[in-house]
């Protein structure tokens, strides 16, 4: 999942490259992106550091339910995403 912290100017360049990434992640691997959040509001951070340049991303990877190789094969989908763009 990609969270975007819509707290701040130009938080719509870090969601459009969110978005751009997760869909081009969905193509190499359907099912692999849980998507873009936005977060905001009351008790939320809501920046993320991502005021300091349009292309900071934050990227949660798996859970508890993942085994360590399955976050390291989405890491490898990831830097191919990137790198596709």
């Amino acid at each position: 999942m990609f969270i975007v912290g819509g707290e701040h100017e130009g938080f719509e360049k870090n969601k459009a490259l969110a978005e751009a990434l997760s869909k081009q992640l969905e193509r190499q691997v359907p099912g692999i992106s849980r998507g873009v959040l936005v977060k905001k509001g009351r008790g939320v951070d809501g920046i993320y550091n991502q005021d300091l340049h349009p292309a900071s991303l934050l990227i949660e990877l798996g859970g508890i339910e993942n085994q360590p190789h399955e976050v390291e094969a989405a890491i490898e989908q990831i830097a191919l995403a990137i790198d596709n763009l």
